[in-house]
């Protein structure tokens, strides 16, 4: 089951503009469609000479329900913004985490996977290369506790293991 998100906002300030930007894309395209109604009701009585209708009494019969759509159209788009930048932002944050604490040497936790996010895959990937790290950091642990066991009794080998405790204390197993 996947896990939910703990917060709603994961990138505020990101996620803000790009719903901005979108609400704008349909706030332009709403107006532009009504206007190119309202040309095309006058354009239309005007061409056939006479009215059966006047451009007034339509452009009042069009002003509600188009207000109504566009108001619909505006809370839909932001909805869709809001949740598919939810879904984009927040595993690329959980990536960088994840990558912070690998550039920290912590392999011991990983990161929070669901199914349904957009990537899936490359958070999949990184949890793979987390855990072969992992399993070659436990390794060189073990070669450096197994060298540990051995009398050293020689400076080259002294030397060589003060190397793998310095490259196994990197790792937070």
């Amino acid at each position: 089951m996947p896990r939910a998100r703990r917060r709603f906002w994961i990138d505020a300030p990101l996620q803000l503009r790009v719903l901005i930007f979108v609400l704008i894309l349909i706030s332009v395209s709403l107006a532009l469609a009504y206007l190119a109604a309202n040309r095309g009701l006058e354009q239309a009585a005007v061409q056939a000479d006479r009215a059966f209708f006047s451009v007034a009494w339509a452009e009042g019969a069009m002003r509600g329900p188009f207000a109504v759509a566009g108001a619909i159209s505006l809370v839909a788009g932001a909805m869709i913004t809001v949740l598919w930048t939810h879904r984009l932002i927040g595993p690329l944050m959980v990536l960088t985490a994840g990558l912070r604490r690998l550039a920290d040497g912590e392999l011991s936790r990983g990161l929070d996977l669901r199914a349904t996010d957009v990537q899936f895959e490359t958070t999949r990937e990184f949890e793979r290369l987390r855990r072969s790290l992992r399993e070659h950091a436990e390794r060189l642990s073990e070669v450096e506790r197994r060298f540990r066991a051995i009398a050293l009794k020689d400076d080259e080998l002294k030397s060589i293991r003060a190397d793998i405790v310095e490259l196994v204390s990197f790792f937070k197993l």
